[in-house]
């Protein structure tokens, strides 16, 4: 599978969505990483995959505001990350013409992003 991205910025996405994964996952599990290929609304996409079993229960609310700017799940988090990775995963992915969703998969959460092949 051939996609065409700026590397540095892809890989800057790909590094974010792992280091959350490892940073928030519950202790003694895995992270895993896929890559597929995917069709959305009948058009072909390269999709790579994050998930992990997190250390706290993720809502409804989490997974529609994760990738907004600032947005911390736990506001008392002050000392642990910006607020800003998952963002910027959203802003680079957009750039390259796809997009990237987070579920949660039985006890997963799953972050995908979806580009243009």
């Amino acid at each position: 599978m051939y996609i065409e991205a700026d590397p540095n910025l892809f890989l800057r996405a790909v590094n974010n969505l792992l280091s959350n994964a490892f940073k928030y996952s519950k202790e003694n599990t895995v992270v895993e990483f896929n890559i597929s290929k995917e069709i959305f609304n009948n058009t072909p996409y390269a999709v790579l995959s994050v998930s992990n079993i997190p250390n706290d229960p993720i809502s409804k609310d989490d997974l529609e505001n994760f990738f907004e700017r600032l947005y911390k799940k736990d506001s008392s988090r002050q000392k642990e990350g910006s607020g800003l990775g998952l963002s910027i995963v959203k802003n680079i992915v957009k750039l390259h013409g796809g997009f990237v969703k987070a579920y949660k998969q039985d006890n997963k959460l799953v972050f995908k992003v979806y580009h243009p092949c």
